[in-house]
């Protein structure tokens, strides 16, 4: 019979994969909210000058968040992103401090 001190690292490893998994999860809907957002300018553009999808690089990304803003002034998917975005760092973060706690301290 086990003993809840051997399930220990089970469960820890068990919360890792759900802290990555959750931040994978953030960084998908931020992708997929940016794609979105893309489509919403080039809705507005002509067909010669629509924004590529691929690469997305800051340069462009600013050009979309300025655009989308002057056209979709109550728009909320830059919002969105964002909260997706912060949500990519906090999960990372957490995953990284308990890390450092079990190389640290070997918990």
């Amino acid at each position: 019979m086990q003993d809840a001190v051997s399930t220990l690292p089970t469960y820890a490893a068990l919360a890792d994969f759900f802290i990555l998994s959750y931040s994978a999860t953030c960084a998908v809907f931020a992708l997929l909210l940016a794609v979105q957002e893309i489509g919403d300018v080039n809705r507005t553009r002509a067909d010669a000058d629509q924004i590529p999808y691929r690469p997305l690089s800051p340069a462009i990304m600013r050009t979309v968040r300025a655009e989308y803003a002057a056209h979709y002034p109550k728009g909320r998917i830059e919002t969105w992103r964002t909260v997706c975005k912060c949500g990519v760092l906090g999960f990372l973060g957490a995953f990284a401090a308990r890390a450092a706690i079990k190389l640290l301290w070997g918990l």
